[in-house]
């Protein structure tokens, strides 16, 4: 089985990370790679979760949000295994030196004499690109701005009993309000299943449900009851000592998307009208749940505007990193990295 999500993403607090909530206290190992861009990090745990794949075994897959198509971590539950790129914007350090984690810099392989000649490009790319993102982060707290405003619209001529009813109905139907562990012992895991990136708004929410029997699905806008939906599931999953996965939404990700609950098999879904995902599942529409819908069509498209300006700055950022990256991949020695590589996938998979 493969499970795709992120552990990171660009907000309107900037990055923010989710870093630690990767590996469980089942995972054994954990390797944190180290190196510039360009050194094979992400390609290096390609090649571990794709030989897991073959093999029919489970793997976790944690996209980089600022490169959808790159990884910033992979776990191997079969293996009790993880590894991540520990590198910023994520710094990840040891906490267990040598007992559980262990790190592998793959800045070894490369060729410094080659990157001191090109020291001067890479200082201005590296500039360049930081400032990118600075800009990206304006455009997103902007639009978070924009967002707080159409809530607090919608808020002011919202029906609370009605989304007391839809939390109620969910009570019942996930049974939250019988206790299956010790009182308050419920888990909770936290991530990302969506992401804002330069390819746009993307998500895996529909992957990580395909295999759950009952979904429900929350219609919503900013102001419709949403949060406080998921706010009181929180609550009950742990009073009830139910295991949930949390995932947090990408533009404000003090706030809650989804919600899973493994163990029983049901999933609870938010789904606005930028969702970039197919709802399905039963559909209940906190919408409606707003009396009048006042708030001025512009609020809504410069919330989308910002969001998008944020979405292109991303992106310039993106094209600046891949020319940064070409000074390091030109640098690497291929061969030296094919050797760790064949250590680690020893290590891992003997046996």
């Amino acid at each position: 089985m493969i499970r795709k999500m992120f552990a990171g993403g660009n907000s309107a607090r900037g990055f923010y990370s989710l870093f630690d909530q990767m590996f469980s206290s089942r995972i054994e190992q954990v390797f944190l790679l180290k190196g510039g861009p360009g050194t094979g990090k992400s390609t290096l745990m390609q090649n571990l979760a794709q030989y897991a794949v073959e093999h029919n075994q489970p793997v976790e897959l944690f996209y980089c949000s600022s490169d959808p198509n790159s990884l910033d971590g992979i776990v191997l539950p079969l293996q009790q295994t993880g590894m991540v790129d520990a590198t910023a914007p994520h710094v990840q350090d040891p906490t267990f030196p040598g007992c559980r984690e262990e790190i592998i810099n793959l800045g070894d392989n490369w060729n410094r004499t080659d990157l001191l000649a090109a020291k001067g490009e890479i200082i201005t790319l590296t500039k360049a690109n930081k400032a990118a993102y600075a800009k990206a982060y304006r455009y997103l707290r902007a639009a978070e701005e924009m967002e707080e405003l159409w809530a607090e619209i919608n808020q002011a001529h919202l029906q609370a009993e009605g989304v007391r009813a839809v939390v109620r109905m969910l009570f019942e139907a996930l049974q939250l309000t019988e206790s299956r562990g010790e009182l308050g012992g419920g888990l909770e895991r936290h991530l990302f299943a969506s992401a804002i990136t330069p390819d746009g708004l993307i998500s895996h929410i529909g992957e990580l449900v395909q295999d759950y029997p009952r979904r429900w699905v929350l219609r919503c806008a900013p102001g419709t009851g949403v949060q406080a939906v998921f706010t009181a599931l929180v609550s009950a999953a742990r009073l009830a000592g139910v295991y949930a996965e949390v995932f947090h939404r990408p533009l404000i990700p003090t706030q809650i998307e989804h919600m899973l609950f493994p163990e029983l098999g049901n999933a609870v879904l938010s789904h606005d009208e930028l969702s970039p995902w197919d709802a399905a599942g039963e559909v209940i529409d906190l919408r409606g749940n707003v009396d009048q819908d006042e708030v001025p069509q512009r609020v809504k498209d410069l919330y989308r505007e910002l969001l998008e300006s944020g979405i292109e700055q991303l992106a310039q950022a993106k094209s600046i990193h891949d020319e940064l990256e070409r000074f390091y991949i030109d640098a690497v020695d291929f061969a030296r990295l094919e050797k760790v590589r064949a250590q680690l996938h020893a290590r891992i998979f003997a046996g």
